[in-house]
């Protein structure tokens, strides 16, 4: 109508409700513009994929999320400030911000083993790896081994580029905090296998 606000909304519903299962969907609507004398003028809209779940693991019913969209994992400087020192440090050798979840567990401890399975004790701290084990882009996909000043490791040369992974001796009170603060956060956003994610720290 000539001069006139035009509303809708939109829904989703999903059959996706078996313990395991998946579905996708999308949306699209197409609008018309008509002014005699001229041509109808259509604009097409279309929303990329939506997937629903009842996959995720910690929750115990149905959800959705839009899986292309890389929400933000967070850890505090505040908080955890060895974790933050590292990712920092790895992210600005090169190594990536976004990151793609793996939940197979031949692929996260193989990046965790390759990282860490040979480091000597340290007091009080524990090794951490980056990019984190939970993510395709661990040591299991290639590249060397690094790291940095300050991370008690001076057997492992330091390094650059955006293949590899990071290892460094943290407070093992951080690297416990970092184990929890991933599990949340893959519940809470129902981040699944292959999405991604980016690692963002925070003050």
């Amino acid at each position: 109508m000539l001069h006139k606000w035009m509303k809708g909304e939109s829904f989703f519903g999903t059959t996706a409700t078996a313990v395991g299962a998946k579905g996708k969907c999308g949306t699209g609507w197409t609008m018309k513009a008509t002014n005699p004398p001229y041509n109808p003028v259509d604009f097409p809209s279309t929303f990329k994929e939506v997937r629903c779940d009842n996959a995720t693991a910690g929750r115990q019913q149905v959800g959705c999320a839009v899986p292309w969209y890389a929400s933000d994992l967070r850890y505090s400087k505040a908080r955890t400030p060895d974790l933050a020192r590292h990712v920092t440090l790895a992210q600005n050798s090169g190594l990536p911000k976004r990151l793609h979840r793996t939940t197979k567990q031949s692929v996260i401890d193989k990046n965790r083993d390759l990282a860490c399975d040979d480091r000597p004790s340290v007091t009080d701290k524990s090794c951490d790896e980056y990019p984190v084990a939970t993510s395709k882009e661990g040591l299991s996909a290639g590249g060397k081994r690094r790291t940095f000043d300050g991370c008690s490791y001076r057997d492992i040369p330091s390094g650059s580029g955006s293949k590899g992974a990071s290892a460094c001796a943290i407070a093992k009170g951080d690297n416990q905090s970092q184990g929890g603060t991933n599990t949340q956060f893959y519940r809470a956003e129902r981040v699944l296998q292959n999405d991604p994610f980016d690692v963002v720290i925070i003050p």
